[in-house]
Formats: structure tokens, C-alpha cells, sequence
């Protein structure tokens, strides 16, 4: 099988895209992808492959052909890197990723900032608001990372557990887009509620007349409209075999539908295609290769250290303790639940109280887990008998009194009942 040779080929398109030190850039570029490739977790939705180097190049490119002339290559290239490729990184990989960028450009990734355009992050925040989301900063940064990916891929997607936000980051920055005067049409449908034959359309047995499935009427809606700046195909379901195999022509740079009947229908320059999903354990290395990936962290939220918790002294010291237990994430929904409250006091009051009751049941939680939950020497055996009693540990807190049920219990089941499960 002939491997290609990655060096020269990025060499010889950093020469095309305008940089006079290629040479030197392919290296850098080429030995962090294949560190990221050996050092970052085995996501399914990583490619470091040639169609993604290929893509960050073009990416590089316009930032050099747009940037200043006293910027620096390396500038321009650092830039391209980060910007492009830590949309998709899981929440554990962006430490190890920035500090690989801080080897091969070293001290350069604090002097390079984050390309912002300052009239479309205004544009989303206040359309978050309308849509009575919070815009939080990590939220509108998904929001711009979406938009600078549709810009160079024609497939996005837009990956992350189900209530991450991944609905509420495309619904704002079609907003955003509307707001900016850009005309956006959207049509959403989910490809397992149909059968394939429905879906791309099939031709009658008896009669062989074609009949359109709804992905194929969507796609020639788009193609005879020409007033919109923006078309998206929001496929909101769970990517199968059975159908994404079919849309590779469509994801990659051929961008062409083609149906069972022969007929191929190609898109329209301002048509994308966006696929929110939760999971890519059934997509091949082929379908993970054609388009763009933009992963909302679950385990983060998208509100971890944005909005007002409402909450003061012990409050806000916990936060920072509990913030690894998803302390965080629940503060975007309380602020859009309080925001539609009528009363200005009410609110007040609400935010100090959700905000005690939450760190309250986090740090019990955490405690409860602890002595309910030990560690196990072997899988296989059990971790909690069925005859213990949470009532002593849950009521242990209180000094000199104690209830009468919480005495019964003790009294019954004895001393053990405080003391670990003990394994065979």
C-alpha cells in the first residue's frame, strides 16, 4: 500500500498557499499531527489524516492571503492550527493539545489571539438572548467555531451528548445570521424515522415512476431557491450505515447527491449539510474524514464558569470544589428558568436559593458516595449489602441529638452498619 508522504505534500502546499518558509512550517505542521494522533485519546471523531491537513492548509491560506504584512508565517500558521482543530477536542485533550503548540512554536501561542469578529459575536449574543439562551462565553464560542467551520466544509458534525446544547448552538447562530442581514433556511428531519426507500426515494415496481424521498425534495427545495445566503440540512438522528454510506459523495468535494435512479443532483454553493449526533461508533474512517467536527463537552457544559450562581461566601467557595462534579453546568439553566420570572426580587431570591439547595446536594453527594460506593478489589464482587442502613451516617452530622427513627435504626442494625461492607 503506498503511504503518502505527508512532509512534501504539505510543503508543496504551503508553497501554493503563499508562505515563503514552507520547508520549515511542513515540519512543525506534520510532527504535530502525528503527535496529536499518538498522544491525544482515540476519539472516534479524530482524523489526522490527509483530507484534515489538507483542509487546515486551505484554512492557513486565506488567514496569510487576509493577515497584515508584517505578521509572521509562523503566526499565521499557529493561528490556523489552533483556531481550526480545538472546536473538535474533548474537554482532557485541550490541555495536552495547547501544550504541543506551545513546544513547537514556543512562546508564541500567548501573543496569537483567537480570530474574533466582534459584530457576529455581538449579533449571537444578543439572538442567545431572544431565543432565551444564556451567552455564556463558552456557548457563543461554539456558536463562532460553527460558523468558521461551515466557511471551508461543505459536512459538519455537530457531536456532543444528548441536552449538551448542540440544538440551541446551531438555532442561535441561524439568528445571528438573520439578525446580520444573511438569509439562512433550515429544514430538519431525522433520517432513522424513515425507512432508506423514504429517505432518498425509490422508484415504483409496477409503474418504475421515481418518487422523491424527503432528503432528495429537500435537496432540489435548496438547489431552485436562489435568494438564501445560507441552506442547512439538519439531519438530527443517529448516524447508521445504512444511509450515511450513501451521503459520502455528498460530504466530500464532489458534493453531489446521487439517487438509485442515476440522477445527480448537485449542490448549491451556499447549501451545508449539519449532522446532529450524540455518538460516531458506526461511522468508518471514510465518513469521519469528510466533514468537520464540532464537539460540545458534556461533561463541562456549555455554562460551566459563566452566569451569576446568585450566591455568596460559602456558595462561592464551593464552587470551585464542585465545578469537577458538573457544579457548573446547571447555572446557564437556572439564569434562562429565572429570566422569565416577573418579580425583580423573586428572581434575587431564587438564584440565592436553587444555588444553596444545588451545592448542598452536591456535597452530600459526593459524601454519600463515598462511604456507600468503596472501591472494589475485584469487579465481580458485590459493593453494598442490602441490609445497610444510610440513616446513622445521614443523621452522624448532628451534635448530642438525634431522632428517634435514627436511633431505632441504629439500635437494630448495630455497630456494622457504620462501618464498610466487608467482601468475601
Amino acid at each position: 500500500m503506498c503511504v503518502p508522504d505527508l512532509a512534501l505534500i504539505c510543503e508543496v502546499m504551503l508553497m501554493a498557499e503563499g508562505f515563503q518558509r514552507s520547508r520549515e512550517l511542513a515540519r512543525k505542521f506534520v510532527g504535530l499531527y502525528r503527535l496529536c494522533e499518538g498522544m491525544l485519546s482515540k476519539a472516534r471523531h479524530y482524523d489526522w489524516k490527509l483530507r484534515a491537513i489538507k483542509t487546515t492548509l486551505s484554512v492557513a491560506g486565506a488567514m496569510r492571503r487576509a493577515s497584515p504584512p508584517g505578521v509572521s508565517e509562523e503566526k499565521v500558521l499557529l493561528r490556523a492550527l489552533r483556531d481550526f482543530n480545538v472546536g473538535k477536542l474533548t474537554g482532557g485533550d485541550a490541555p495536552v493539545f495547547a501544550g504541543l503548540l506551545e513546544d513547537l512554536f514556543p512562546g508564541l501561542p500567548a501573543t496569537v489571539p483567537r480570530a474574533a469578529d466582534a459584530r457576529f459575536e455581538a449579533a449571537s449574543a444578543a439572538a442567545a438572548v431572544r431565543l432565551g439562551y444564556v451567552p455564556e462565553r463558552r456557548f457563543l464560542l461554539k456558536v463562532s467555531q460553527l460558523r468558521e467551520l461551515f466557511t471551508v466544509r461543505w459536512s459538519v458534525f455537530l457531536l456532543g451528548p444528548p441536552g449538551a446544547g448542540k440544538t440551541a448552538v446551531w438555532r442561535t447562530l441561524a439568528a445571528a445570521q438573520q439578525a446580520l442581514g444573511e438569509a439562512t433556511d433550515v429544514a430538519v428531519l431525522n433520517p432513522k424515522a424513515v425507512t432508506r426507500d423514504e429517505l432518498y426515494g425509490c422508484s415504483h415496481q409496477a409503474t418504475a415512476e421515481w418518487k422523491d424521498g424527503l432528503l432528495s425534495r429537500a435537496f432540489r427545495d435548496f438547489v431552485s431557491d436562489k435568494t438564501r445566503q445560507h441552506q442547512w440540512l439538519v439531519l438530527d438522528g443517529d448516524i447508521d450505515p445504512e444511509w450515511i454510506e450513501s451521503m459520502n459523495t455528498v460530504m466530500d468535494d464532489n458534493r453531489v447527491l446521487t439517487l438509485a435512479s442515476n440522477e445527480r443532483i448537485p449542490l448549491a454553493p451556499p447549501m451545508r449539510l449539519l449532522l446532529e449526533i450524540d455518538s460516531m461508533a458506526h461511522c468508518s474512517p471514510a465518513t469521519v474524514s469528510r466533514g468537520g467536527v464540532v464537539f460540545v463537552n458534556g461533561d463541562e457544559g456549555l455554562g460551566g464558569s459563566g452566569g451569576d450562581g446568585g450566591g455568596g461566601g460559602e456558595e462561592s467557595a464551593s464552587s470551585s470544589s464542585s465545578s469537577s462534579s458538573g457544579g457548573g453546568v446547571w447555572k446557564p439553566a437556572l439564569e434562562s428558568w429565572v429570566s422569565g420570572l416577573g418579580d425583580a426580587e423573586l428572581r434575587a431570591a431564587m438564584r440565592g436559593l436553587v444555588a444553596k439547595c444545588v451545592f448542598f446536594f452536591l456535597r452530600e453527594k459526593k459524601r454519600v458516595e463515598s462511604f456507600f460506593l468503596p472501591r472494589s478489589p475485584s469487579p465481580s464482587l458485590p459493593l453494598l449489602p442490602l441490609n445497610l442502613d444510610p440513616l446513622p451516617f445521614l443523621s452522624q452530622k448532628t451534635s448530642g441529638t438525634s431522632s428517634p427513627r435514627s436511633t431505632t435504626a441504629a439500635a437494630t442494625t448495630g455497630p456494622s452498619s457504620l462501618s464498610r461492607p466487608s467482601t468475601r
